[in-house]
């Protein structure tokens, strides 16, 4: 997010820690989607399509996994998805 996007959310009279909250859950969906594509979800872990936005929003609010996320440990990242 730009800085000016996130001073106009702060204009707007968003609290400072909600816009943050926000880009940081947004990085962490983008670091979920670039290891693990739609097709990992719905073949390997069989989670219907229309389910995997929602899986995924589970997984950001899930901070044991956020916290093996950020290790770069894919092996551990996945056992926590299981």
């Amino acid at each position: 997010m730009s800085k000016q996007v996130f001073l106009l959310f702060v204009l707007m009279g968003l609290p400072v820690s909600v816009v943050s909250k926000g880009i940081v859950r947004s990085k962490i969906k983008k670091k979920i989607e670039t290891l693990y594509p739609k097709v990992y979800f719905v073949k390997t872990l069989k989670i219907p399509e229309e389910y995997i936005k929602g899986f995924q929003y589970y997984l950001i609010e899930n901070t044991s996994f956020v916290r093996v996320l950020n290790t770069n440990n894919n092996g551990s990242t996945t056992f926590l998805m299981v």
